[in-house]
């Protein structure tokens, strides 16, 4: 399981997917707790599925991210009509949250 470019099962992918929407959950709800503890669970979820291989364990977690980047962009491309935005603020706006690295800093305001 070397390799960080393998492909995940249709149940990992789903998994990773659900693992998303709890983080999302949690942000939504202002929750650090919850947020720190989804966070955690992920981590060990990846790591006990890496069976100690810290490549596959680093692939897991890229593959994770990338998963959450996704449904993310489908779900605020979804809403923007609706939050009466253009496609193109909606990129904007993705293009700006990616870009900042300080996630829980946004939690407390």
């Amino acid at each position: 399981m070397g390799n960080p470019n393998y492909h995940l099962t249709k149940h990992e992918r789903a998994a990773m997917i659900r693992a998303h929407a709890g983080l999302v959950t949690a942000l939504l709800g202002k929750d650090p707790d919850a947020l720190d503890g989804q966070l955690k669970s992920i981590v060990r979820e990846q790591s006990e599925a890496s069976r100690g291989d810290v490549k596959a364990f680093a692939g897991r977690m890229a593959k994770q991210v990338e998963a959450g980047a996704i449904v993310t962009r489908h779900l605020l491309m979804s809403l923007a009509p609706r939050l009466d935005m253009t496609e193109a603020e909606a990129q904007e706006l993705l293009a700006t949250i990616y870009a900042d690295d300080s996630i829980t800093d946004q939690m407390n305001e």
